[in-house]
């Protein structure tokens, strides 16, 4: 963690030396489940003013949103990773990934009622990251593989209604929750059409790995959910090896298509809140055999 309250994902690798919002909202979330809070509330501080750091781009949406078939370019959006100290990457990204604004929302939301904070400071924030979804959640844009630009991902879509959801408690408005409605309809329509799973993209009966992160706190099910079951049912049999770890889904190709750390806490998630307390831990004791002599875990093994 940075000084300033960033979360670095890879300080010995240039092109990973940002701070996700998507990945710090996750290490803010468990510091707070261990009780350091003033580590997670510095994160949620640095989050705060890099977002009114870059409000100019939310102002200018509602006049210059492109149109509904074309995604906007990073000029106008908000993006995904930054340096330390607020800034944007110069080098080309995959920049307009919506689900990490609805996890920052959700993991303010946990730090808040886990510290009976003032949620006044934010505010302000909040209020953009609502406007800034409110204007571009119905819209295709990258996964958190940073892939399909072209398509709506449930996963996105899941982690964007339970954000709002958590910002309408935060800023006392109902119009937030409004929208989190529309989007649990939407999430449920899709799971119909996919029979009854939550799949990789809308038009899709294929699982991804992803689903698992909005399982758990971050999503907007219940874990009596049937879509829950299904899908994590549908995942256990096709991408889970070793037991625990998680394939992101069939057919990757991305550095072999091995198993991917992230997921298998995402799966122990899952597997505890499902009642499956002996899976949950199975899934933990792989994560901590994937470390190297430092204690240093790798993003995904072969």
């Amino acid at each position: 963690q940075d000084p300033g309250g960033a979360f670095v994902a890879a300080p010995g690798f240039p092109v990973y030396r940002y701070c996700w919002i998507r990945d710090g909202s996750f290490c803010a979330h468990a510091l707070d489940a261990v009780g350091e809070h003033a580590r997670a509330a510095a994160f949620h501080r640095w989050t705060a003013a890099v977002v009114l750091q870059h409000r100019g781009k939310v102002e200018r949406l509602g006049a210059q949103a492109p149109p509904p078939g074309r995604p906007p370019d990073d000029a106008a959006v908000l993006h995904t990773r930054f340096r330390v100290d607020g800034t944007e990457g110069r080098e080309p990204w995959s920049n307009f990934q919506l689900d990490g604004y609805g996890l920052w929302l959700s993991a303010l939301g946990l730090h808040l009622q886990a510290t009976g904070g003032d949620p006044s400071p934010y505010r302000e924030a909040v209020g953009l990251v609502v406007r800034y979804l409110a204007a571009l959640c119905d819209r295709p844009c990258w996964n958190c593989w940073e892939e399909h630009p072209d398509r709506i991902h449930p996963t996105t879509v899941a982690a964007v209604a339970r954000g709002l959801e958590r910002a309408a408690a935060i800023l006392e408005d109902d119009g937030a929750a409004a929208i989190a409605v529309r989007a649990r309809a939407r999430l449920a329509a899709v799971a119909a059409a996919a029979g009854g799973v939550l799949p990789r993209f809308e038009g899709s009966e294929a699982v991804d790995g992803s689903a698992l992160l909005v399982f758990g706190p971050f999503g907007p099910f219940d874990p009596g959910d049937p879509v829950v079951r299904a899908t994590v049912g549908r995942i256990e049999a096709e991408l889970v090896a070793e037991g625990a770890g998680v394939h992101r889904y069939l057919g990757d190709g991305y550095y072999g298509g091995g198993l991917w750390v992230p997921l298998a806490g995402a799966l122990a998630l899952a597997r505890a809140r499902l009642g499956d307390g002996p899976g949950a831990r199975e899934a933990v004791a792989w994560i901590e055999g994937t470390a190297d002599a430092h204690g240093l875990l790798p993003e995904q093994v072969p």
